[in-house]
């Protein structure tokens, strides 16, 4: 019937919904080792494929906000994509990255998902 047609179709919705925020958490994981690694570490973007999904991931350091998190920090923008069906979601978190100059300490500071 078409309350049970409506139930499903929400449902999976959802479910593609949380794949694509998932896909979004890897990107941003992946991003915190690589500044983990390299205290400098920017990119304009670059990609990732977790399974059949994938991430879109940028990484600024030391920009005044809005284009960054200001001096001695470093912002993880990750948008996480899932397709279906001819229809593409997207989820996007954005973390903040305090790199401790005297230390080489990286920290994550903040994780949160904005708005696209």
């Amino acid at each position: 019937n078409f309350c049970n047609f409506l139930l499903n179709n929400s449902e999976f919705a959802a479910r593609l919904s949380s794949l694509a925020l998932e896909s979004a958490y890897s990107g941003v994981n992946d991003a915190y080792l690589k500044i983990v690694r390299d205290k400098s570490f920017t990119s304009a973007g670059y990609s990732l494929s977790v399974g059949n999904n994938s991430v879109d991931i940028a990484v600024c350091k030391d920009s005044p906000p809005p284009t960054c998190a200001g001096a001695g920090y470093q912002r993880i923008t990750a948008t996480g994509r899932i397709s279906s069906g001819g229809h593409m979601l997207y989820r996007r978190l954005e973390a903040v990255v305090d790199v401790n100059s005297s230390t080489g300490g990286a920290t994550l500071v903040s994780i949160g998902e904005v708005a696209i």
